[in-house]
């Protein structure tokens, strides 16, 4: 891949993945080189480590249920099923939905539990699920929001996964957020300001023994979205 950084920043998540589904989701030395045309190793490596974030992170979810089977998950921003495909080995109505049309296709075609999952594209004008209200047990997302470009979007994304959830449901997501940012090197991050298309933020910069303030605009991107740059408590 020639220019690493404009595939992160400017192509929209169709455009990585018609061009490179699988370093689209899994930005690592591996899928550099691969494209469209996927080998059985690479998508081996690709739903092994798929497999690994869902006990790490999401098995636990369904510690405290007796009939798994019966429960109503659903994986938000799915991609190609990368992570969902484990929850099909649970649940019977195990859903996964994402903006790309092509990774949705990806999912259908290379996911190993595709025909326990029903793989459904979001409304890419506006983020929308196309599931009834109050509809799932568990929702979930891992390594989507901190992507979204706008901030209305992301707002929109997690009002959307609150209102397929059922009442007393879980949902847990996973999001970079402006405390990652703090005590990188001379430079501490205190304070942001998340606009529609760009961020101010607000930090300390070490001179000598000096501190002093000062203001950063940093624009969204597809890589670092809006979602980045918000504080933990800015998601409670």
């Amino acid at each position: 891949m020639e220019d690493i950084q404009k595939f992160k920043n400017e192509l929209t998540w169709e455009e990585k993945a018609k061009l490179n589904p699988l370093f689209a989701i899994m930005t690592q030395e591996n899928f550099i080189d691969a494209s469209n045309e996927m080998t059985e190793e690479q998508l081996s490596l690709f739903y092994g480590r798929g497999e690994q974030f869902w006990q790490r992170w999401f098995q636990v979810l369904l510690c405290d249920t007796n009939d798994k089977k019966e429960l109503r998950i659903l994986d938000y921003g799915c991609g190609m099923g990368r992570i969902v495909n484990q929850a099909g080995n649970f649940s019977r109505h195990t859903y996964g939905v994402d903006i790309s049309k092509t990774q949705i296709e990806n999912a259908k075609e290379y996911c190993p539990n595709k025909d326990k999952i029903q793989f459904l594209s979001l409304n890419e004008n506006d983020f929308t699920i196309p599931l009834q209200n109050d509809f799932f047990d568990i929702v979930y997302s891992y390594a989507v929001l901190q992507h979204i470009k706008l901030r209305s979007s992301l707002v929109i994304a997690i009002d959307e996964m609150c209102r397929v959830l059922k009442k007393n449901g879980i949902l847990k997501i996973q999001v970079r957020t402006f405390h990652e940012y703090i005590g990188e090197g001379k430079i501490k991050f205190y304070r942001s300001m998340v606009f529609e298309n760009y961020t101010l933020a607000f930090y300390l910069r070490k001179f000598g023994f000096l501190l002093i303030p000062r203001i950063k605009r940093i624009k969204h991107t597809n890589w670092g979205g809006a979602g980045s740059f918000y504080s933990l408590n800015g998601f409670k």
